[in-house]
């Protein structure tokens, strides 16, 4: 059980680690360049990243699931945690499918010499769904780190 919640640790690490990286690095870099240079950055990022995400995600909500039914069969203090790390990756699966799936689907069509004329206002609800969903990738690594810490005792 502590090594299921360990590498529920790891791999929620990685995952909330990528979006802070991308929400909080890449992203405010992005928004610097010229109009058509940003557009054909953000396709670049949303091809690549449209195959690391799931690499990292799937294996996350497996160990978060098998962590938190170990740790409740176990009845150690950190099980309500696991399940709060769980929460946050239903929550992060959502906001992605839900929101900014589609919406790079959109924009990775768009010629970035002529995108459409909401461009702006898609990216900016981009942006904002984008905030919530490092949230949710954030709660998920919080909440495996204290169902672990608590596990360990």
């Amino acid at each position: 059980m502590i090594a299921l919640l360990a590498s529920a640790v790891v791999v929620s690490g990685l995952l909330a680690g990528s979006e802070l990286v991308v929400r909080l690095g890449v992203q405010p870099a992005l928004s610097r360049l010229a109009p058509s240079e940003q557009l054909r950055a953000r396709q670049v990022l949303i091809r690549r990243l449209r195959w690391f995400t799931p690499i990292v995600m799937l294996p996350g909500i497996a160990l978060a699931v098998a962590g938190a039914g170990a740790a409740t069969a176990a009845s150690v203090a950190g099980a309500p945690w696991a399940w709060v790390s769980l929460g946050g990756y239903l929550a992060f699966v959502l906001l992605a499918f839900l929101g900014t799936v589609p919406l790079n689907i959109a924009i990775d069509g768009w010629d970035a010499d002529a995108p459409p004329a909401d461009a702006a206002r898609v990216q900016a609800r981009w942006a904002r769904i984008d905030v919530f969903r490092m949230s949710a990738a954030l709660v998920a690594f919080l909440a495996a780190v204290v169902a672990l810490a608590l596990a360990v005792g």
